[in-house]
């Protein structure tokens, strides 16, 4: 009976260290993916910031362009400003003128 005692402590033993590993494993198993998943959204999410921000920074160039040219219309209505930025955009002159280019 003795001998069978000391089977069964060791058998007793050997499954409370291999539930410990298997646990053990588990733990970290779960804690790396964990890890790995908070680190992919993370990383999503500063892209995405990094995305807004030069999408905003376009979107203001965007709104200045628009300005300059809302501008330029309202200007062009009138003669004085048409004429002169014709010469000035098309090098365009009346009869009779010499345009000099200078760049």
């Amino acid at each position: 009976m003795a001998k069978f005692g000391k089977v069964k402590q060791f058998f007793t033993h050997i499954s409370k260290d291999a539930s410990r590993l298997f646990w053990g494993i588990l733990f970290g198993v779960v804690t790396a993916f964990t890890i790995i998943v908070i680190g992919k959204s993370i990383i999503s999410v500063v892209r995405s910031q990094i995305e807004i921000y030069r999408l905003n920074r376009q979107k203001r160039a965007l709104i200045e362009q628009i300005e300059q040219d809302s501008t330029t219309i309202h200007r062009l209505q009138y003669d004085d400003y048409f004429e002169q930025y014709a010469r000035e955009r098309y090098n365009l002159q009346q009869k009779g003128e010499k345009v000099y280019i200078l760049e």
